[in-house]
């Protein structure tokens, strides 16, 4: 954790093709945005809360019903539901149906405590923060979707996006959300610009066409951009044109595996890139920790992705 005064400290986790994000509060506090995917072995979440000493959840937070964000959900109920202030979750669809309600009411069990502490994820035209620390002048809150038991044919069509401010810093976790949630986004909130964006879908083409991919980059900028992937995934993920658009609009990439593309000569057993990202952040400054570092394991790579050409460095 940072030394500096307001400051919060924000983990983008390296867990393979998958998303989990975690922010941690003064107090031995935390907010966790998805989990990633079911662990075998160690878990990376749970190993970052012990190491941390969390001793409070502020809000567990499942931006998706998808097993990459909410896969290891159950090892943190089972470890951290005592400690567990509130939970959101999509009610997106008929209940038998939401994977991630019917995970919760097994493993809280008790009606009452489920009514307690499990709330519904939704933004809301007179906007209301999910949680608020006016100490730190922190506040997170939904921007999408806004749905009363909606059921899309595409899952990811109902993908919440999440917003941490930070004084008059901004970072976006995107989760799945495509093209069309963020025309919802624009319209209820204007341009967005920002400190960090997690790239929607892991860096897979969450634009439509041309005329979508041009209209994103012409109302979301942001000085970095987290992509959270695994190496071998079967998606293609990230998408080489989606990369090198961000890369051209200003933004410094950090993806927490190698791509084979950009890293064609490594082994199964060596796909970090960034690793784990970190971010401290507080109300006037984003400072993301060994950025030089990450910026020269990046330039080994044979054919790297996210180099700005034009500059010739990052």
């Amino acid at each position: 954790m940072s030394n500096r005064n307001n400051a919060v400290t924000c983990y983008f986790l390296d867990v393979g093709q998958g998303t989990s994000q975690v922010i941690i509060l003064n107090g031995h506090r935390a907010i966790i945005i998805d989990t990633g995917r079911k662990c075998k072995d160690t878990s990376p979440l749970l190993t970052l809360l012990r190491n941390s000493n969390i001793q409070t959840i502020e809000a567990l937070i499942l931006s998706h019903n998808g097993s990459d964000h909410i896969g290891d959900v159950e090892n943190i109920l089972d470890q951290y539901l005592d400690k567990i202030r509130r939970v959101f979750i999509l009610f997106d669809r008929p209940l038998k149906e939401n994977k991630t309600y019917n995970i919760m009411k097994a493993s809280i069990g008790n009606d009452i405590k489920f009514d307690e502490i499990v709330v519904r994820l939704e933004a809301k035209e007179n906007t209301g923060d999910i949680f608020v620390d006016i100490e730190h002048n922190l506040s997170i809150s939904v921007l999408y979707p806004y749905v009363r038991n909606n059921v899309e044919s595409e899952k990811n069509g109902t993908c919440a996006v999440i917003a941490l401010l930070v004084g008059d810093q901004k970072i976006i976790f995107s989760g799945d959300a495509p093209v069309e949630a963020w025309r919802t986004i624009i319209s209820h909130n204007g341009k967005q610009s920002l400190q960090i964006l997690t790239i929607p879908h892991h860096g897979g083409n969450f634009t439509i066409n041309e005329k979508d991919h041009q209209w994103f980059f012409e109302n979301v900028t942001t000085r970095y951009a987290v992509v959270s992937v695994g190496y071998n995934n079967k998606y293609n993920h990230p998408q080489p044109d989606i990369i090198r658009s961000f890369v051209q609009h200003g933004a410094e990439i950090l993806c927490t595996q190698s791509n084979p593309i950009c890293n064609f000569e490594t082994s199964d057993n060596d796909v970090t890139c960034c690793g784990t990202v970190v971010a401290d952040i507080d109300s006037q400054c984003t400072t993301i920790r060994d950025i030089i570092k990450l910026q020269e394991i990046k330039n080994k790579f044979p054919n790297c992705l996210c180099k700005n050409e034009s500059a010739g460095n990052f």
